[in-house]
């Protein structure tokens, strides 16, 4: 849900959760026109890549684009990940009966 916050506590640690206006999981808003020089991924996929467990700044995509910036690559990484689906069919059917 756009502009959602919300937490949870994983092992006696707090798990932040922010969702930007476009309803990804992002500190930030991005342009709807790709700025110039910048390579977008689109990352589709399940409370793995959402990084359900994790705050922001440690899922596996924020490390990623950290590193390739550090590289003097422009990058985004735009997170359509949602938590609780999965790519198991009977799972998918099942949460949209």
């Amino acid at each position: 849900m756009p502009h959602a916050k919300y937490e949870h506590l994983f092992h006696n640690r707090r798990i932040q959760f922010r969702i930007n206006s476009q309803g990804m999981r992002s500190d930030k808003d991005f342009s709807w026109e790709k700025p110039l020089n910048c390579f977008r991924v689109v990352v589709l996929g399940d409370s793995y890549s959402f990084g359900y467990d994790v705050n922001i700044e440690d899922t596996f995509l924020s490390q990623t684009e950290e590193k390739i910036k550090k590289d003097g690559k422009n990058i985004e990484f735009l997170n359509l990940s949602v938590e609780s689906y999965s790519p198991d069919f009977d799972t998918c059917f099942a949460s949209v009966v």
